[in-house]
């Protein structure tokens, strides 16, 4: 079997939120990996994804079967006709032409009007925690029938009563990272993971590793050793400090990738909902670089989690910029979760609770009430190595100043362009990159490469900032790598919903929906409420037999009604046909005015008049002394008003 594998760029295709972004940054348009299969010469089938690590596994795959048929001496392909068969009559049967086109976009009902009024716009799912998330997941709703519009309200004015139901404590959460350039330590790390045992005892332990495995086997396939080997380490670094009761709930491995989360037997109860995923970036989407995440629950507070390896190369940014995006776009998790693929047996954790804050489908890393970010994000210092090397050697802490208005990510954040409202600890300590294996020493090699900040733990702020940063150090007498270890010890709150209080407070505020949703209709006051026409009070010794009548010029009988608006916001209206009709009203009936809008306390008045001539004709063909009509006032997004006239003769 031959593959070909080719990549082209796609046509007609309507960008999403972050590919707009990412097309602001290169004018490249996503590429689409295609891949060819077959036997002789003959193409078989073409496969194309935007999906690399799917389709490298799918090749893999193939590749092995197709050892196995090697083996076995299975060579005619037209073993494979009915197999492939089955694949093109399903392309034809999902074909553009097949597909059904969706309905047109229909009027907007009352109800939709009112809910416009009522709600803000939806949660962007790739909109920052500050403007969008819930330190805690959406209460639920009570009614599974209440439309989206009300359930919307509802959480809105929950939120602003959380301190009415909602408790907190805080948690403390050290966070490390390490670019470990393929190498083993032999010796404990406590150094790195908790050199103070009293300040960085936590609650929360997070380690983000980086090329732990640099083989071309972990291109290929998954084994557990280099996992278990730093899963190791890593505990018994932090046993090492007498910390005894830690429990490792989670760990996802990605080829050199590798996070893990430990938490302290104490809060160990207040966990759940524990998931870990991957996403492979940079060539081919085979793991190189890319990204490993974690998201559990304390309590009721979300926790995500991120460990990344971002492009590399000085001049590379916008690469490393393409890599932060793919990874908010496509990194998500399931609704679900169940105990991760490492986890350890653990009874008083609960995995997998659906219950009443369970996640949204599919819930990206910006669903959360708090999120981390660490790793080797790759972003260099935009001066040359001499100036990089002299201020980083330097003693004084002013020269990390200095050193940071080179920084290409600060820059890159306050652009706009990666990591738009992160924030990070002072950066008080030297470049982590790059340095001579097992020395303090820059690099010395030819190619001399900037020192620089690669190495950072970021933090996004949710709706108040209740994250504070303790420490945010790297220690270089750890000489292993040819990059430095960096850790953050810092402190975030955690949220408890009282759910017996919650529900009760739900409740309350459905009955004041429902009396707001009738103060929110849009209405008009009508006076009066019909019109009288009698011919045989129409001498001007009988003005009081009909207030309404007027007299013009003995040609056209008038009369008027007022419209006023009592609602506090701008109401519009218009005068509409009966069913089956297409006047509004009989021609013998004349009106000023068919539609118009009424600001909050404005008043209109609509004059009716009737033509003599016509009425006389009308009643001729009837046979009868009097005539009536009904003129329909059609409030928008309201009610409909009935106003009937009547005329004596």
């Amino acid at each position: 079997m031959d593959i070909s594998i080719s990549e082209v760029t796609p046509s007609n295709k309507e960008p999403d939120h972050l590919t707009r972004l990412a097309d602001d940054i290169t004018q490249d348009a996503p590429k689409v990996l295609s891949c060819r299969f077959s036997i002789g010469g003959d193409q078989l089938i073409e496969v194309s994804s935007f999906d690399r690590q799917a389709l490298k596994d799918a090749i893999s795959e193939i590749r092995r079967l197709t050892a196995i048929a090697a083996d076995h001496e299975i060579r005619n392909p037209d073993l494979l006709g009915p197999w492939i068969d089955r694949y093109i009559s399903r392309k034809k049967a999902i074909s553009p032409s097949n597909q059904t086109a969706p309905p047109a976009e229909v009027n907007l009902s009352a109800q939709d009007r009112l809910s416009k009024l009522l709600t803000s716009p939806p949660i962007s799912p790739s909109a920052t925690l500050s403007a969008t998330s819930p330190n805690f997941p959406k209460p639920p709703s009570i009614a599974p029938d209440l439309p989206e519009w009300r359930q919307n309200w509802l959480n809105e004015r929950l939120r602003e009563l959380e301190d009415d139901y909602v408790t907190s404590k805080q948690i403390k959460v050290r966070v490390c990272t390490w670019n470990v350039f393929g190498k083993q330590p032999t010796e404990s790390l406590q150094d790195w993971i908790i050199p103070d045992p009293h300040r960085d005892k936590s609650d929360l332990y997070v380690i983000c590793l980086q090329e732990i495995d640099d083989t071309p086997e972990a291109y290929i396939r998954y084994t557990p050793q280099r996992e278990n080997f730093w899963c190791e380490v890593a505990q018994k670094s932090i046993e090492s400090t007498g910390i005894q009761n830690v429990i490792k709930v989670s760990s996802q491995q990605l080829v050199g990738l590798l996070i893990i989360a430990y938490v302290d037997e104490s809060i160990a109860q207040d966990i759940s909902n524990v998931s870990s995923t991957y996403l492979g970036t940079g060539t081919l989407g085979m793991g190189n670089k890319g990204a490993t995440a974690v998201r559990l629950k304390v309590c009721d507070t979300y926790l995500t989690l991120i460990n990344s390896h971002l492009a590399a190369f000085q001049e590379q940014y916008e690469a490393r910029n393409r890599d932060y995006l793919e990874i908010c776009r496509r990194i998500t998790f399931p609704t679900r979760p169940g105990p991760p693929r490492s986890m350890v047996s653990i009874p008083q954790l609960r995995f997998g609770g659906e219950g009443p804050t369970a996640p949204s489908p599919n819930a990206d890393i910006f669903r959360t009430g708090h999120l981390i970010w660490a790793g080797d994000l790759n972003y260099r210092l935009n001066t040359t190595y001499a100036e990089a090397k002299a201020l980083a050697e330097s003693p004084s802490i002013d020269d990390c100043s200095t050193l940071l208005s080179f920084d290409q990510l600060k820059q890159q954040i306050e652009a706009g362009k990666a990591f738009h409202q992160f924030q990070e600890g002072i950066i008080e300590f030297k470049p982590t990159y790059k340095f001579d294996v097992g020395t303090n020493n820059f690099d010395t090699s030819e190619k001399q490469r900037i020192p620089a900040y690669t190495d950072r733990i970021l933090y996004l702020p949710g709706r108040v900032n209740d994250i504070q940063i303790l420490s945010y150090d790297s220690y270089p007498s750890i000489t292993l790598s040819d990059h430095k270890p960096v850790a953050s010890t810092l402190t975030m709150k955690i949220y408890t919903i009282l759910k017996e209080k919650r529900d009760k407070m739900q409740n309350e505020l459905l009955r004041e929906l429902d009396g707001l949703e009738n103060e929110a209709l849009p209405d008009l006051k009508v006076t009066p409420e019909g019109i009288e026409f009698n011919f045989l009070n129409t001498s001007s010794e009988d003005e009081t037999a009909n207030t309404n009548l007027v007299i013009n010029g003995g040609e056209l009988v008038g009369s008027s009604i007022e419209l006023t608006n009592p609602k506090k916001f701008l109401v519009a209206w218009q005068l509409v046909p009966k069913n089956g009709e297409s006047s509004v009203c009989e021609d013998w009936l004349k009106i000023s005015q068919l539609s118009g809008n009424l600001s909050a306390g404005e008043s209109t008045q609509i004059h009716f008049a009737i033509d003599p001539i016509g009425a006389n004709r009308r009643r001729s063909q009837l046979g009868t002394d009097d005539l009536t009509d009904v003129v329909i006032l059609s409030i928008t997004g309201g009610r409909d008003v009935f106003i009937p006239i009547n005329v004596e003769f």
